[in-house]
């Protein structure tokens, strides 16, 4: 009898350990956020003069990582920490140059500057616009959004400067850069 109650102790064992590696290997993978499956990531790469020499640079999002080359060498990597989805090139604030868009997670919402209202950061895996223009021999952030909600399912940029996504629960939404930020251009105005 001792045996039979030892051989499902061990089963049991070994069940509730795979479930465990599971779970801490989805979170640490940033496969999970409050239980819902985040993104599912493909390698690409396009090419966009962003330095303006009129040669175009390649972007890669390759293995979660994206990186800038010129002439076969890398010139620029994202941050290690960051989970690259999706990136994209055009003009997106209307000032003639070229301009690279990403599509990131990573964890937490803010950078070191929060909002007063923001005692601490998320420490779970949310997802981020962020955009640079190519400065001093590389890119340089100008925006960089907080966590994204609803999430972003595709995107799109149109020549006009026109951001198009289309949310994982189906809406689609057009962006545009205006002052300082991309502001919905297709939603009603409010009265003031």
């Amino acid at each position: 009898m001792t045996g039979r109650n030892d051989d499902t102790m061990r089963r049991r064992a070994v069940f509730g350990a795979a479930a465990l590696l599971l779970c801490v290997c989805a979170a640490v993978c940033g496969l999970v956020h409050d239980g819902a499956f985040l993104a599912r990531w493909q390698d690409l790469q396009i090419s966009c003069d962003l330095d303006g020499d009129g040669a175009p640079e390649r972007i890669a999002v390759e293995d979660r990582a994206v990186r800038i080359e010129q002439e076969g060498r890398t010139v620029w990597t994202g941050d290690a920490s960051w989970l690259a989805e999706s990136a994209l090139c055009g003009d997106v604030d209307g000032d003639g140059q070229n301009e690279l868009a990403l599509l990131v997670w990573k964890r937490g919402s803010y950078g070191p500057s929060r909002p007063f209202w923001a005692e601490g950061d998320d420490p779970l895996y949310s997802q981020h616009i962020f955009l640079f223009r190519w400065e001093r021999g590389g890119p340089k952030p100008f925006w960089m959004s907080s966590a994204l909600r609803p999430q972003v399912a595709t995107w799109s940029l149109d020549a006009d400067g026109t951001l198009t996504i289309l949310t994982k629960e189906g809406e689609d939404t057009r962006w545009r850069w205006v002052t300082w930020g991309l502001e919905r251009v297709d939603a009603p105005r409010l009265p003031y």
